[in-house]
């Protein structure tokens, strides 16, 4: 049973996902909040919302950074899915974000193929469909 401002909150926000998210969207939610944040706001002391402060939103994203999965840690992507996914719970409750930036993503490089690789496709396709595809 929910005894503090903090997992009302988490509760109410679960709620109200799970009248208008799908399914998947629901369950990542309730994972992050209930079995990642939760705990952490637990060890923290936190019981409300509000004490959910520029600082340590920094010593969540540390904690997150030394957690690991499958004795890998997790990716920038995933640390800033959590923070996203927690932001917004923390938004709900009317928590403003104050000045905590997340993690920079690393950029991802597009790979393209070469000129001499997209003219041997053309070389192969076996039909007028093929060659619109390519």
């Amino acid at each position: 049973m929910e005894t503090n401002p903090l997992e009302l909150g988490i509760a109410d926000f679960l709620a109200e996902k799970h009248r208008h998210a799908s399914p998947a969207t629901e369950e990542q939610y309730d994972f992050i909040l209930r079995d990642v944040f939760l705990p952490w706001c637990q060890a923290e002391s936190i019981i409300d919302p509000a004490q959910v402060t520029d600082k340590a939103m920094d010593r969540f994203t540390d904690k997150l950074r030394e957690r690991r999965f499958r004795g890998h840690p997790l990716s920038v992507h995933t640390i800033r899915t959590y923070l996203r996914h927690t932001r917004m719970f923390l938004n709900a409750c009317g928590v403003g974000k104050g000045r905590f930036k997340q993690p920079k993503a690393p950029e991802r490089l597009i790979e393209v193929i070469t000129p001499v690789e997209m003219t041997a496709m053309e070389r192969v396709a076996t039909d007028e469909r093929d060659l619109t595809i390519i």
